[in-house]
């Protein structure tokens, strides 16, 4: 390679207003880091400067440092404390972008990729802004990946300076703004590796290893290659944003059938091509090779419209399980044991929708009838409610007496330690235990054992193996290990 070869791959240039330099090695364009710096103020410019040397953009891979002292190492990059250099590795940052947009139901794999990058290396300047400079000079001296206690209070200390100066960088908002821009010109290396994926799946599919989403998914961004990628979203991945949202999400996961998706489908199709015609927002049509319509719009209309398209299917698509959900949902807002609000909404669902659940949504439903308000159903010595996430995970019933809570929480702390090893049981698998019907006898013994003096005075040790004792003794795991609850 001669010298004018090694000066070309080897881009280096300083972004306004910093004095430290950004080595792209050519795999990211000028145009991609000047428009994220472009975002941010000049103090926390400013404050870069005091930390940063240098920038490098790496693949990934060999580049890593392992076993170094003076290395901050991260998912997505590493910081030298020798040399203040920032590595940023372009293939991780692809690999979460593509992972999020597999299970995404919108959006170009490009604009992912693009708010992957961004997202990664605001983050990571934003971590390295927070940096202690008084430790700065103590850090090169440790293994920062050491998991002893010292170095992890160390990594603490280094890594959030309360120093009041700092200034605040308004992470959201600079998310939110690129986010809303054009596609840089060239994603870089980035676009290598997003032909490369691509190339994958044509494989992939032509071996039908694609599933039927995937495959649906993989046309939508050929369709988009296609139309230069000046269209990022059909009008099926508008839909299905307002669709598959917080306000209809806890009626598809647990009615997941493809006959009711396709109603609301339907329904939410027509209301946004209404709202379209009334406001004259143009859609661009493609027909496929099979000649079917597909309609596109561009990410600038999308982000337009998508909110208002949104409160127009929430105010017209009325599913009336919801609605009585939501009733249901407030009125057992509270839990019952530890009386925290608002803080069962993941229970709420599983009880109200899942049939799994459907004894225990019976009982409430029945109850919220007939009384006037909620602490009506709740005595000194019972609670009657649906409990918050951890107490469920202790009672896995929304009835009770508080003594049966006192006796499992006692029972968790008496038997916590494993008696052959010494090793701390795990909660889950305690209460697993204790929940398993088979084990009732076992388990009575245990309750009538606790805080017995006769058992202590005569130095009987009793308890409950850990999962690794277990298998040891009688060569298997127990039973109740994977209890779910």
């Amino acid at each position: 390679m001669t010298t004018s070869d090694k000066n070309r791959k080897k881009v280096i240039f300083n972004p306004q207003g910093c004095n430290f330099s950004v080595n792209t090695n050519n795999l990211v364009t000028c145009e991609m880091i000047e428009s994220i710096f472009d975002k941010f103020k000049i103090d926390a410019i400013d404050r870069m400067n005091q930390v940063i040397n240098e920038i490098k953009f790496y693949v990934g891979g060999n580049q890593w440092h392992f076993g170094e002292a003076g290395i901050l190492r991260e998912t997505n990059y590493e910081f030298d404390f020798k040399t203040k250099t920032l590595y940023i590795f372009l293939s991780r940052i692809f690999e979460n972008a593509f992972r999020r947009w597999k299970k995404s139901d919108y959006g170009a794999l490009k604009r992912f990729i693009w708010e992957s990058f961004f997202h990664e290396f605001i983050m990571a300047l934003i971590s390295i802004n927070r940096i202690n400079l008084d430790l700065l000079d103590v850090a090169v001296e440790i293994d920062l990946q050491d998991y002893s206690e010292f170095v992890q209070q160390f990594r603490e200390d280094l890594l959030n300076s309360e120093n009041k100066t700092i200034p605040n960088i308004n992470f959201i908002s600079i998310n939110t703004e690129l986010w809303k821009d054009e596609l840089p010109s060239s994603l870089g290396f980035l676009e290598v590796l997003y032909h490369r994926r691509m190339d994958e799946l044509k494989d992939d599919l032509s071996k039908n290893r694609l599933t039927f989403y995937e495959m649906h998914k993989f046309f939508n961004e050929l369709r988009k290659i296609k139309l230069n990628y000046n269209y990022e979203y059909n009008l099926a991945e508008l839909i299905n944003y307002c669709l598959y949202n917080d306000h209809f999400e806890a009626y598809f996961k647990f009615n997941s059938s493809q006959k009711i998706k396709n109603k609301y489908y339907r329904k939410a199709k027509r209301l946004i091509l209404k709202f379209f015609k009334k406001h004259d927002i143009q859609l661009v049509e493609y027909f496929d090779s099979s000649n079917r319509r597909h309609f596109f719009i561009s990410h600038e209309v999308f982000e337009r419209v998508k909110s208002v398209c949104l409160q127009v299917c929430l105010q017209n698509i009325k599913i009336e399980l919801l609605e009585k959900y939501k009733e249901f949902k407030e009125f057992y807002s509270k839990c019952p044991i530890c009386e925290r609000e608002n803080i069962n909404q993941l229970i709420c669902e599983k009880l109200y929708f899942s049939k799994s659940h459907a004894h225990f949504k019976e009982s409430l439903l029945e109850a919220m009838h007939h009384v006037d308000s909620y602490d009506e159903l709740n005595t000194e010595s019972e609670y009657f409610g649906i409990p918050c996430d951890d107490c469920f995970y202790l009672t896995r019933s929304v009835n009770g007496e508080y003594s049966d809570l006192d006796q499992i929480i006692k029972f968790i702390n008496t038997y916590n330690i494993c008696p052959v090893c010494k090793n701390k049981n795990h909660s889950e698998y305690l209460i697993s235990f204790y929940y398993d019907t088979s084990k009732k006898q076992l388990k009575q013994f245990l309750l009538n054992t606790m805080g017995s003096s006769f058992i202590k005075n005569i130095k009987i040790n009793t308890g409950i193996p850990c999962c690794s004792c277990y298998r040891e003794f009688f060569g298997e795991l127990p039973e109740f290990i994977n209890y779910s609850h």
